[in-house]
């Protein structure tokens, strides 16, 4: 199962660019071994160069049995791919925006207890708060939020593994489509982790960079989560 996370994952790099292309955006000050990276769809990414190598500090394991929904890798090494991460951004203005979702439908109508996810500081020495929640679904694309909470992320961005829990209660519906949001306070960066491992259907996941959502397809890549 490693041996395939690491594979796929490699196929994720080799598929992304350094991001060199005007209009990107990324941290000013990336931790040392971080570069900023594009992936097939143009989208800024953040990579942590040799984060692969190292042992975790700590293995939190996923527990899909009890989830509501969930795409943590089934790995005995991680839930995610910690060193592989989008972006999450909000400018000093609130004018300009980097906002990731992921889309789940839940199979049993039921009402949230947590949202968990790897949600991690841009810089190790550097507290960055945010927001996790749950959305409705307008069209493919996140709606309106039904409920979310306010975390501060403290592990850094690095090798695995540090999920951040939220307590979000929110009412869903069985067969409905929503969504799961994070957002950056002003001026912050946040990174959240991909989940490239043992995916065994696409994912549907959307960015907003400020001016609307924008929704993407990928049998590969997706931010992580677990909603209980």
């Amino acid at each position: 199962m490693l041996k395939k996370a690491l594979l796929s994952s490699a196929a994720l790099a080799l598929a992304s660019t350094v991001a060199s292309a005007a209009g990107i955006h990324a941290p000013a000050h990336l931790p040392n071994g971080a570069i900023a990276v594009t992936n097939s769809h143009g989208i800024p990414m953040g990579m942590m160069l040799g984060a692969q190598k190292n042992a975790p500090t700590h293995v939190v394991m996923p527990s899909a049995t009890s989830a509501i929904a969930t795409n943590w890798s089934k790995s005995k090494n991680a839930p995610f791919i910690s060193w592989y991460s989008y972006f999450v951004y909000e400018s000093s203005t609130g004018s300009y925006g980097e906002e990731p979702a992921v889309q789940f439908t839940p199979a049993a109508s039921a009402t949230t207890s947590s949202v968990s996810l790897g949600l991690a500081v841009e810089s190790s020495s550097t507290p960055s708060s945010g927001r996790v929640s749950i959305y409705t679904d307008a069209g493919g694309v996140p709606g309106t939020e039904i409920a979310g909470k306010n975390v501060t992320a403290t592990e850094s961005w690095g090798p695995c593994c540090f999920p951040l829990k939220a307590k979000v209660a929110a009412s869903l519906t069985a067969g409905t489509p929503y969504w799961v949001v994070t957002k950056a306070d002003n001026s912050n960066y946040l990174v959240w982790a991909l989940q490239d491992g043992d995916f065994v259907n696409a994912a549907t996941y959307a960015i907003n960079f400020g001016s609307g959502w924008a929704s993407y397809s990928s049998p590969w890549e997706s931010p992580d989560y677990e909603v209980k």
